[in-house]
């Protein structure tokens, strides 16, 4: 696999873990005064809190609006406004809509923004009754896996009463940063549904994400900033003293309450679903899963948002260590060398890196991360390489996706674990095994149809060459493939789904046969019959056609004649080729086409041999007419006759006599 050397494993993150298989404490806010007394609150260190988070945030925030350009910025930056009033010009306006954000203090920033999309938007169209607690961003915005098209996921938090009026209102403000090239996806949230034991959707891992990588964009904070998450005993005794004593004012605050510790079913779940997820988004969805698994393999040992909320605790201000990403890499590679994990640490950090580096991401100059990466082995050419996939070679991309193959099957073998744990994913994982098993490989030597997205950008300078007896592929002089025949190489990347712009054949003529089979092949059809793939050696370049000759014929002068021919033939998402060489294997290739349930689309590799299309086209159509009534069907080939006839099973047999 195309991994740098692995670093050696990493030390327990500093004041993290267990200690006598107890969570750590986080106890910046409070303060022992004597023996036997009640705590004093450090009301001092209760601002330092809430402002480093909101500083954090905020700056996570600046980095998502940093990715985006234009409209797709500006509906970002005006996203607390169209939810804090309710105006004609702005999507979602109904009558009596429910409006305003606690404790949102629009500023100029935010007027700017609103008055782009509507101009008589004023401040004091705000309601007085403020109807939602909060807005969020939620998800890898801001962080090092944010790109210009990565979605962007928003929480509106309300009481559950007002989900449907302004769920409403949320499908309207999706679809309208839709219409300006933003991927919004909101979610009404009551912070309620957190506490419902029987809610699977808003799970402890949800709480857990939302802790460490949501973004405040308006209203109250979260109480969560202020208290320690690491037990749930503690955190509710904690926001109890403060909220009592109004050292925290309830008003000012959202309590979704504290995480709690997953259940090993909850585990289970989530670890099904990154599994799928893996399949389209592997990098991230394979970090994912590897959480997943620490936190089974750990269950004393604080949660990835105490990890978090410990760091900002104590005062860790670096963005690069805070980032949604590298925290979850640095907890993993904390995991205890003895205990027993699915994926190495070399293959943590090559998902880390696939993930913040894809789609031209830049890493922060001489950041705490861009540091680490070049300590993996990872050099500025190769994460130049790894930041363009567009410009992969193929054999890179091949590399890749074999790499990429491993680490599925990997996390397969864990999806097993998770099958004996809870007999309810069990299905799930079966399933998932399946379609995995069934994931085609691309050096394999059926021809099947890819769907690759990655494949499809590729731009790859390849030549085919014949040598040796055999016709090659190669790609900056590493041979790729060999066959007996060139179509067939072609056919091969065309179902890669690979741009062939740049495909260069050994002459003018193949050249030219190449663009014609390109062309038959991205046509849609279930079956093609292709003629003449290969000049006739014995051609000496005419090709005189008279009233008199057949195009199919292999007799006298008559020069152009059907010399080979292959028929493709569809079968769901794979391509079946067989070759026919000479008169008679012509005439199997008739029958085969004969018997196909839809007529076969026809073409040739080069514009001289015309007539053959319409000869075989007028043939197969008085052929099948002829067959499908019970019928024989003769016709002439050179100096012979061929006696098609329909046998039992639904075959097409030749047969070949003089005439």
């Amino acid at each position: 696999m195309p991994f740098p050397a692995p670093s050696p494993a990493r030390q327990p993150l500093p004041d993290d873990g267990a200690r006598n298989g107890r969570p750590a404490g986080i106890t910046m806010n409070f303060r022992a005064t004597a023996p036997g007394t009640r705590p004093e609150v450090d009301v001092k260190a209760l601002q330092t809190m809430g402002y480093r988070f909101s500083m954090h945030h905020r700056q996570r925030y600046l980095h998502a609006q940093a990715k985006l350009d234009g409209d797709r910025r500006a509906i970002l930056s005006a996203l607390p406004m169209l939810f804090h009033v309710n105006h004609p010009a702005l999507p979602g306006y109904a009558a009596n809509m429910p409006a305003g954000i606690s404790g949102f203090q629009p500023g100029p920033a935010d007027l700017t923004a609103i008055r782009r999309f509507a101009r008589s938007v004023d401040v004091s169209s705000a309601p007085r009754q403020m109807a939602l607690d909060a807005i969020f961003l939620m998800g890898s915005g801001g962080s090092l896996g944010h790109t210009a098209d990565s979605d962007i996921d928003l929480w509106v938090c309300c009481d559950r009463a007002l989900h449907g009026v302004l769920g409403r209102k949320l499908r309207d403000v999706e679809s309208w940063a839709a219409e300006h090239g933003l991927a919004l996806q909101g979610f009404m949230v009551d912070p309620r549904f957190f506490a419902d034991a029987g809610d699977p959707v808003h799970s402890p891992l949800l709480l857990d994400e939302f802790y460490r990588s949501g973004i405040h964009l308006a209203g109250r904070q979260p109480l969560w900033w202020f208290v320690d998450g690491s037990s749930a005993d503690r955190y509710f005794r904690e926001a109890r003293h403060l909220l009592h004593h109004r050292f925290i004012a309830p008003e000012a605050v959202i309590d979704f309450g504290p995480v709690g510790v997953p259940d090993s079913e909850a585990l289970c779940r989530a670890g099904a679903l990154e599994l799928e997820r893996a399949l389209t988004t592997p990098h991230k969805s394979l970090l994912k899963l590897a959480l997943v698994e620490a936190y089974l393999n750990t269950p004393e040992r604080p949660l990835l948002s105490s990890h978090y909320q410990q760091l900002m605790f104590t005062g860790v201000s670096d963005i690069s260590r805070l980032d949604t990403y590298y925290m979850l890499y640095e907890y993993l590679a904390a995991q205890e060398p003895l205990r027993r994990t699915t994926f190495r640490l070399d293959e943590l950090q090559y998902l880390f890196v696939r993930k913040i580096v894809a789609r031209g991401r830049e890493l922060p100059t001489a950041s705490l991360v861009a540091r680490d990466v070049a300590s993996w082995g990872y050099s500025p050419e190769l994460l130049r390489i790894l930041r363009q996939p567009g410009h992969f070679t193929l054999a890179r991309a091949f590399e890749e996706r074999t790499t990429i193959a491993h680490l599925v099957q990997k996390g397969m073998q864990l999806g097993n674990r998770l099958a004996l744990l809870s007999p309810a994913v069990r299905a799930d994982i079966e399933r998932l095994q399946a379609v995995v098993d069934r994931q085609p490989d691309p050096m394999a030597a059926d021809y099947r149809l890819l769907s690759s997205s990655e494949l499809a950008q590729l731009r790859p300078q390849l030549d085919v060459r014949y040598s040796r007896q055999r016709w090659r592929l190669t790609e900056q002089g590493r041979e790729l493939r060999h066959t007996s025949n060139w179509p067939e190489l072609l056919l091969w990347v065309h179902c890669l789904g690979v741009n062939t712009d740049s495909l260069h054949m050994p002459d003018v003529w193949l050249q030219h046969a190449a663009e014609a089979w390109l062309r038959a092949l991205s046509a849609r059809f279930d079956a093609l019959l292709f003629f003449n793939p290969l000049p006739d050696p014995h051609d000496a370049g005419e090709r005189l056609i008279s009233a008199f000759n057949d195009p199919l014929s292999y007799g006298g002068l008559k020069t152009c004649k059907a010399r080979a021919a292959i028929l493709v033939v569809r079968e769901d998402d794979t391509l079946r080729v067989t070759e026919y060489l000479g008169e008679p294997e012509i005439a199997e290739a008739i029958a085969a086409a004969a018997r196909q349930a839809t007529p076969p689309q026809l073409a040739v590799a080069d514009r001289g041999d015309a007539p053959l299309v319409t000869r075989v086209r007028s043939l197969l159509t008085e052929a099948r007419t002829a067959l499908a009534n019970g019928q024989t069907y003769a016709f002439a080939l050179g100096r012979n006759q061929v006696t098609l006839r329909a046998l039992p099973d639904g075959n097409v047999r030749p047969t070949i006599s003089e005439r």
